[in-house]
Order: structure tokens, then sequence, then C-alpha cells
């Protein structure tokens, strides 16, 4: 499921905007903009921004030149100003589209589709990315926010498994099918072992302590 950070000082819009969004499948979550928004923005790994241009205290624009130095996240700004230079400066400053309002809800889901499909085809078959956190197949390595990480063929299958289905708990069984092709060829204890080498490089080399969650009694989810 794509995640959507909303960026928004109006929060009956944010409100409104994060439950259409789930209405069509996204994942959507509102900032909080009275806190620092770049370490909310960078700690939530969202898929997509929705950014406000006019926000209280500081410009769209200028943030998203801030955020660009940290992620490659896509940015739809969304302004009640139609001003082309405007506009010129808000994708010279790193954003991919931009919306005014007041719009059609289903023209910002077409936007957001759009980016959606433009990730997929950057990446290609070969990488799978989740939370900002990208999978080389071919390569066996995970990078995230310029570190890259080398990982074993054990790893490199859980994590297959795991962000191929994002936010769907899969259980211990379902992923020890995909390692050894059978649910009871080993102890089940060492399945707890890869995971648990596997959250200690995320942590120690990422810095992402929260990456795969356990859900007590039925598996794994990212």
């Amino acid at each position: 499921m794509v995640k959507v950070a909303i960026v928004e000082d109006d929060k009956v819009i944010a409100e409104e905007l994060c439950n259409y969004l789930k209405e069509w499948n996204f994942s959507a979550v509102c900032m909080d903009i009275e806190k620092d928004l770049i370490k909310q923005l960078v700690q939530e790994k969202a898929d997509i921004i929705l950014l406000d241009v006019h926000l209280p205290g500081v410009n769209g624009i200028s943030l998203c030149r801030q955020l660009r130095q940290q992620l490659d996240t896509p940015i739809l700004f969304i302004s009640s100003d139609a001003d082309r230079m405007q506009m010129v400066s808000a994708y010279e400053y790193g954003g991919d589209d931009y919306i005014v309002k007041p719009f059609d809800k289903m023209v910002l889901i077409a936007k957001l589709n759009a980016l959606v499909r433009r990730m997929k085809q950057k990446t290609g078959g070969d990488v799978l990315c989740c939370q900002g956190v990208e999978l080389h197949l071919r390569t066996c390595q995970l990078t995230y926010q310029g570190k890259e990480m080398e990982i074993t063929r054990n790893e490199l299958k859980i994590l297959e498994v795991l962000m191929s289905n994002p936010g769907v708990i899969v259980s211990r069984s379902d992923l020890m099918m995909a390692l050894w092709n059978s649910d009871c060829y080993v102890d089940d204890n060492t399945l707890s072992v890869n995971i648990g080498r596997l959250r200690k490089k995320l942590e120690d080399i990422f810095q992402l302590d929260d990456f795969i969650h356990t859900k007590k009694g039925m598996g794994y989810y990212i």
C-alpha cells in the first residue's frame, strides 16, 4: 500500500484528504505542522509527500528544497495560488507535480497514481521499494538514504516476501516456505534467528529499528 504524508495547515482539509486517500487504498498520515516537519517526514518514510505551499512560518517550496538534501521522495504540491512563477519555482526546487485548490479529488488521485507509475518505472522489476528502502534483487543489496548494505540469501528472501506485501501480515509458515520450500524442514527458531540478524543490520547500518514488525501469534509485516 502506497503511503502518503500530508502536510497541510488546515486541519479540516488535512483530515478530509486523509480519509479520501484511504478510500482509494492509499495509506495516509497527517503531519503535525507545529513540530519539526523535516524530522517528521524523514522518520515517516512515506512513498509520496503531499505538501501545501503556504504553511505558517515556512514556505512549502523552501521546505521542499531542504527535504531534497535528505529525501528523493516524490512531492506533489497543493496550493491556492496558480501563479506561474511559483509553479516554476516549485518544480525547480524539487517538486514533482503541482495542483491548485480547489481541485477535483479525482484529479488528485490521478496525479498520485501517475507518481506511483513513475516510481515503478524508475525502479524496474528488479527493485522493490518500501518506505524509502530499496531491495535490489539481482545484486542482493539493500539501499536507504544513500547507504548500502549487503544481505544474505535468506535475508533477501525474507525482505522480498515482506516488501512485496507491505502492510500485510505474513505468517511464519509462509516465510519458511519461501526460504526453505517447507514449513517443517528446519527448526522454527531458525527463522527467528534470521529475522533477528536482519533487524540488527537494519538498525546498525540504516538506523531503522521499526522496519520489520511482529504481530504476536500471527507473523511479520512491514
